[in-house]
């Protein structure tokens, strides 16, 4: 409705009213504004000669529509369609399952109560709720949800519809290193604890995958996401590559003192110790596609199928007098490497009694090595060939290898898995003594039958059996006796270099050998390094326990919290 001034109508009124009653004709506009002016102090105006006039007058103001001033500022406003100025999520509720989580907003020009909420949660095109909150469901509690919100004014206008999306920023993967643990969030940003030397964590966040940090014993490397490669601690352990080109790198390869870039265009670049092969001059490193190491020796097979080996000369560095040629595949120990060649055959080198020298072998599908010095090839036919020092799985007589399909080494010992899921086990246990000999390795009495996976550490083997049973032997205190945990319904073993652990069906965890983490339950999945574990909870959050050291803040990164990703609220 169009508002129409009562004054000006009241004027018109009075002109109407004075050109009908005055004796001398009509009279313009001022005159007759100014004679309702006086009609106010003065009986001898010509309205006061009729008393019905201004009964008129009265009369006809009384008859229009009255609008009161709100009713004209409102009438204004809602001109203006209504607009949601912010909007969010209450900080007091979390993306849980089983809790609920509130919309908030302010808003210009609207009812606050009468926003219209709707949820939305990813993959799915109805929304789950129309109200201002959404109860979380576990299905979709680390999905993203969207919250749209239309606001309305009083009078019913409505206004631009806006959105936020939010998600629960939770550890999606953590990746174990050498003394440490890097862990990757929804967001992208990268948690990191334990031993990484002087590198400052904001530098994990260059690298182009944390999972290629490298280390040796007391140096560290890594590869940016530019392909560079960076390296930092003890320039005696590969800790200083000053002047070396390490620009597009493909590959680290860290020894126990020294480091193997293995480039993009198939260069390899070392630095390090010179003897433990940091020193590769004279070497013809090009055409190269794989590189290994035993810890202090390297070995690179070229293009074309032959092999280049450097480091130290007694522990596979040097492989004169050897035919390397048309290599298929290389395995090291601490002191030797074994090479399958294209023909099936085998040709080893470095330590002669630590598996440097092999006899004669054909139709070998695979290599596994003891680190202390022996070696065990499974051929094609399911046999086993063992050689290398005896008591440390050199010497496999009165074994049954026959119908094989995989073998594991650990130090010391190995264990055979059979294609009827028995297990073969050989070699030594650690020695009472440093420099005596092991001591024969004990699996008698114990029921290797129905296994489904063998895991080992440096001293003691753990067999997952597929009615969720596990078995172990080998040094007691490293997880070679497990007869105190119950180690039953089991999922997936992990182990450090002297201890195992367990995760079970329903969530929880079992730990035997080295350290005893506190009552584990509602875990997802579990990694382990050489000294420590981590592990996902069914809530986001992550737990790590061990030997590595966390900080406090480093603890609270770990667990999760709500993210918004994106508004579409102008700032």
């Amino acid at each position: 409705m169009k508002i129409i001034n009562k004054s000006f109508l009241a004027l018109v009124a009075l002109g109407i009213l004075a050109s009908c009653g005055g004796s001398g004709g009509s009279k313009d506009a001022s005159t007759a504004s100014s004679s309702y002016k006086s009609s106010s102090s003065s009986n001898s105006s010509p309205l006061n000669k009729s008393s019905s006039s201004i009964e008129s007058l009265s009369s006809i103001e009384s008859s229009l529509p009255t609008e009161s001033s709100s009713t004209i500022k409102s009438s204004s406003s809602s001109r203006i369609a209504p607009q949601i100025i912010s909007l969010s999520k209450d900080l007091t509720t979390e993306i849980v399952a089983g809790q609920s989580i509130k919309a908030q907003s302010t808003c210009r020009g609207c009812d606050a109560n009468a926003t219209q909420y709707e949820w939305y949660v990813e993959g799915e095109t109805n929304p789950l709720s129309n109200s201002d909150s959404l109860e979380v469901d576990e299905e979709y509690q680390f999905k993203k949800i969207t919250l749209k919100a239309t606001p309305y004014s009083s009078n019913g206008t409505v206004g631009q519809a806006e959105n936020i999306v939010m998600v629960r920023n939770k550890i999606e993967k953590i990746i174990p290193h050498i003394g440490a643990f890097s862990a990757l969030k929804t967001d992208g940003s990268i948690v990191s604890w334990g031993d990484f030397g002087d590198l400052n964590s904001s530098i994990i966040q260059t690298l182009r995958d944390p999972s290629e940090f490298s280390r040796t014993g007391v140096s560290y490397a890594g590869i940016t996401k530019d392909d560079s490669a960076i390296a930092w601690g003890d320039a005696s352990y590969g800790g200083d590559a000053t002047g070396k080109d390490l620009t597009g790198v493909k590959e680290l390869i860290a020894g126990n003192r020294a480091f193997a870039a293995l480039k993009i265009d198939g260069s390899v670049v070392t630095w390090g110790n010179p003897i433990d092969g940091g020193d590769t001059n004279g070497k013809d490193l090009t055409t190269v596609e794989s590189v290994v190491t035993n810890g202090y020796a390297f070995a690179a097979i070229k293009a074309n199928g032959e092999v280049v080996t450097w480091g130290h000369d007694n522990w596979g560095g040097n492989s004169l007098g050897k035919d390397l040629t048309n290599i298929l595949s290389i395995t090291g120990n601490n002191y030797s490497f074994a090479a399958i060649k294209q023909d099936g055959s085998v040709v080893s080198w470095g330590d002669s009694e630590r598996g440097g020298e092999a006899p004669v072998i054909n139709s070998v599908a695979s290599i596994a090595g003891t680190d202390y010095g022996a070696f065990a090839a499974l051929k094609q036919d399911g046999t086993v060939v063992t050689w290398g020092k005896p008591a440390r799985g050199g010497d496999s007589s009165g074994k049954d290898l026959t119908n094989v399909v995989s073998v594991v080494g650990n130090d010391w010992a190995f264990a055979a898995l059979k294609s009827d899921s028995s297990v073969v086990s050989w070699g030594g246990q650690v020695p009472l003594s440093t420099g005596d000999e092991p001591l024969p390795l004990q699996t008698d009495g114990l029921d290797l039958t129905n296994v489904d996976k063998i895991y080992s550490n440096h001293v003691a083997f753990a067999v997952l059996k597929k009615d969720g049973s596990v078995v172990t032997w080998g040094s007691r205190y490293s997880g070679g006796d497990s007869s105190m945990v119950d180690l039953t319904n089991v999922k997936i073993i992990v182990n450090t270099d002297y201890g195992f652990s367990a995760l079970k069906n329903d969530g929880s965890v079992v730990e035997w050998g080295t350290s005893r983490p506190s009552s584990l339950i509602n875990i997802q999945s579990i990694v382990a390094n050489n000294e420590a574990y981590a592990a996902i909870r069914s809530d986001g959050g992550a737990v790590t326990w061990g030997t590595i050291y966390i900080s406090e803040e480093e603890r609270a990164l770990l667990e999760p919290k709500d993210l918004i990703i994106s508004t579409s609220i102008s700032p």
